[in-house]
């Protein structure tokens, strides 16, 4: 038996069962292509009892159901990825097909969603992520905040931002002899720049009102790296550059610039013993 959507009486059966749950957090296209029966995206947010100044992470799970469904396990994507690393994702991935091996062939699509969220929800947490504006890890004592495009800052380095462009764009406005957009008077996301709502800015524009972060003394990994390969050249080029330095190659700017040098009092003193 068929639906009016063309699919079989089980499948209906189930999609039916999220959209109820999901409501408008969900849509499900039907293809009825050779290969895909149907599509069905969900907006998953950690649960965080509809708090949504509480959700630090957020992203759209694309399930696609196979002609063979649940026989065959279905597709698996993400799309609107927001607050999380390509870690994180890889994780929310092995969780969901763990899933899939458990479930075998019975179905399934409603544990799928289920266990994103549940996964998500265990990463809304900003620790083990990067302030993109100073680039330092965030630790347990910063103060931090996500603005629309869920990216994670320290609230001090974002505020900083705001006042530092929000004084450039006072000045521009102040010597521009021609009429200003509304558009250029807009704060971007320093990480997408993404022009900002004020109301993502209301709170951000005295720096002061903000601790400053607890920086590590530990170098960034990325400058590590840049260290470690700088060392590596240094050893790497040190017998070519002594070897230029023997052969005159190595120029001393230093002892170029006093070669024809003359020293009076030395004149005078040669002058006197003769």
């Amino acid at each position: 038996m068929t639906s009016n959507r063309g699919l079989s009486e089980s499948i209906e059966t189930e999609l039916e069962v999220i959209e109820a749950i999901y409501l408008e957090d969900i849509t499900v296209e039907v293809n009825q292509s050779a290969d895909r029966l149907a599509t069905i995206c969900v907006n998953v947010c950690p649960k965080t009892g509809h708090n949504t100044d509480h959700q630090l992470v957020r992203l759209t799970l694309v399930i696609g159901i196979h002609q063979n469904y649940p026989n065959k396990w279905p597709d698996i994507e993400f799309k609107n990825i927001r607050g999380l690393t390509d870690d994180k994702i890889e994780i929310i991935k092995s969780s969901i097909d763990s899933v899939c091996e458990e479930k075998g062939s019975e179905p399934m699509l409603y544990d799928i969603i289920e266990k994103a969220m549940d996964v998500l929800t265990t990463l809304n947490d900003p620790m083990g992520n990067r302030c993109a504006i100073c680039l330092y890890d965030f630790t347990t004592n910063d103060e931090i905040m996500r603005n629309e495009c869920f990216h994670h800052l320290h609230c001090r380095c974002f505020a900083d931002y705001v006042s530092t462009k929000m004084t450039h764009k006072t000045q521009e406005l102040n010597n521009s002899k021609r009429t200003v957009s509304v558009s250029e008077l807009l704060v971007q996301c320093p990480v997408c720049r993404v022009d900002l709502k004020t109301s993502d800015l209301r709170g951000y524009v005295d720096p002061n009102q903000y601790s400053t972060p607890d920086l590590s003394n530990e170098p960034l990994e990325d400058e590590s790296v840049i260290i470690e390969e700088a060392k590596k050249n240094v050893t790497k080029f040190h017998p070519i550059y002594e070897k230029q330095l023997k052969n005159g190659g190595i120029i001393d700017i230093e002892s170029e610039k006093n070669k024809f040098f003359i020293r009076i009092s030395e004149n005078n003193e040669e002058t006197d013993v003769s």
